[in-house]
């Protein structure tokens, strides 16, 4: 059964908001098909590559956040339907994009609508709840980092998913999305907060695979 729908974005939507309290993308294109070059590894007919379990599935769907955050209207709505069940790619598409326009026009409305934003989810706990052969319900903890290059500060996020995960063709797909504010560690009473344009300069960094 479906949890309660919570868009993907919903605590960048609250972290979005700390900018506009403190100061008041495109389409992503797709690579042309690349043949296979000659003398590649034969396929052994009869095998089956290793597909991600429900943990790994719920990560990785989780840590799209800010792939889905920067792509265009069309190009999300194919990236969400990428890792969701048929049923349920859609109404979660339409409910993110709904955030994403609200979290645009409160950063227009703040004289911060030209603002380059960069977001990205780390993953760092998972926690499978239920499972069988055709569904499972896993948790996943994640920090969420957001950032404007001419922003003072950039902001994080920390939050718990719960997806609800059914096995369709052979892929554990997302059927459902709830999410929690927290656990939120403290931060080092002597840490130093970096200026917004250090984290968004590395949140250009490439991804750690």
């Amino acid at each position: 059964m479906k949890r309660l729908v919570i868009v993907v974005v919903v605590l960048l939507s609250v972290a979005v908001v700390g900018f506009v309290l403190t100061r008041s993308g495109d389409d992503a294109s797709n690579d042309p098909a690349v043949d296979s070059a000659p003398g590649a590894d034969p396929v052994i007919p009869g095998t089956v590559p290793d597909l991600p379990s429900p943990k790994e599935a719920a990560a990785n769907a989780v840590a799209l956040t800010g792939d889905v955050v920067a792509a265009g209207l069309i190009s999300r709505r194919e990236l969400i339907e990428s890792f969701t069940t048929p049923g349920f790619g859609g109404q979660l598409a339409d409910l993110t994009s709904e955030q994403i326009t609200s979290m645009q026009l409160a950063l227009a409305g703040s004289g911060r609508g030209d603002a380059e934003m960069s977001v990205a989810e780390f993953p760092l706990r998972t926690r499978t709840i239920a499972s069988d052969d055709t569904a499972a319900t896993v948790e996943v903890w994640s920090m969420m980092v957001i950032a404007v290059a001419d922003e003072p500060v950039a902001r994080q996020a920390w939050r718990t998913v719960t997806l609800e995960l059914a096995l369709v063709d052979g892929r554990w797909l997302v059927n459902g999305w709830a999410s929690a504010e927290g656990p939120t560690p403290a931060g080092s009473a002597e840490g130093v907060i970096a200026p917004g344009h250090e984290v968004a300069e590395r949140l250009q960094w490439s991804e750690v695979e």
